[in-house]
């Protein structure tokens, strides 16, 4: 009964949930979603010519013109607010829809997690260190294994399923974004258009966007602008975990991640791939 009552919450937040022909862009938070959002929301509006510049609500741009794929973004299931035992297993909810699902390093995915926990969340803010921080039950190293873990034995249940890879993203944005755009049918993929919003979502762009608040939206406003630490735009790049987990807690997550995640995601020992 409680997993029911779960997936009827879950049906709930997802408007789309029957309808089929929808894609959710789905992943655990900060593994680059809203650089992905504004990559596609960029190039989406360029070749539907749709009359708004806010990149970042693509889930609203098929009302604008039915032409536009339909699109959600979803923290399925709110991974970083559960314990890992407590995710929901069965993917059957997407079987009439295609699924991207957005995954970083795990090690990445932690420190920036953890950020965000303390510099970021309104309200009361983590209180702890990033050695604490680790083997929090909620939302951290083992809920972000046990989801990445999930959705990969669950593939098969939606209608079509791409793995993206933040890592991929970042050494080869234009490809990337042209796979994500061509799996979600998008004909007729402009090169040109392609490299116009991977120039505007570089990172010293988006970083730009964040200060002015561009969008005037929370998901993208510092919470101080004088910390970067505070930014969602906080520092971009792969492997930023060797910058800050001491060499205990590298060795700690370095044998979690062996021992628990499925090889075939591609993170394994030190190095990616």
């Amino acid at each position: 009964m409680r997993l029911e009552k779960r997936l009827k919450k879950l049906n709930q937040r997802l408007p789309w949930r029957w309808s089929g022909d929808v894609c959710y862009i789905i992943s655990f938070p900060k593994c680059g979603r809203t650089w992905l959002r504004i990559l596609m929301g960029h190039y989406l509006t360029q070749h539907y010519r749709l009359p708004t510049d806010n990149y970042l609500r693509i889930q609203d741009y098929h009302q604008l013109d039915p032409r536009v794929p339909r699109i959600e973004v979803a923290h399925d299931d709110k991974p970083h607010k559960r314990r890992s035992e407590e995710l929901v297993h069965s993917k059957n909810l997407y079987r009439r829809d295609k699924v991207v699902f957005l995954v970083r390093d795990p090690r990445d995915v932690l420190v920036s997690w953890f950020y965000a926990r303390k510099y970021r969340e309104k309200g009361e803010k983590y209180p702890g260190t990033i050695h604490d921080f680790i083997t929090e039950e909620h939302g951290s190293l083992a809920s972000i294994v046990e989801y990445f873990n999930i959705w990969w034995a669950e593939r098969d249940k939606p209608k079509s399923f791409l793995l993206l890879r933040y890592e991929d993203l970042h050494a080869r944005p234009e490809q990337t974004l042209k796979k994500v755009l061509d799996f979600l049918g998008v004909p007729n993929l402009d090169d040109a258009l392609i490299a116009a919003a991977v120039e505007f979502a570089s990172f010293d762009n988006m970083r730009q966007l964040e200060e002015h608040d561009a969008f005037n939206m929370r998901t993208l406003r510092p919470e101080n602008k004088a910390d970067e630490r505070s930014y969602k735009t906080r520092k971009g790049i792969v492997g930023d975990y060797k910058n800050v987990l001491s060499e205990a807690d590298h060795d700690f997550v370095e044998a979690y991640i062996k021992d628990h995640l499925n090889p075939e995601l591609g993170y394994s020992g030190n190095h990616v791939g």
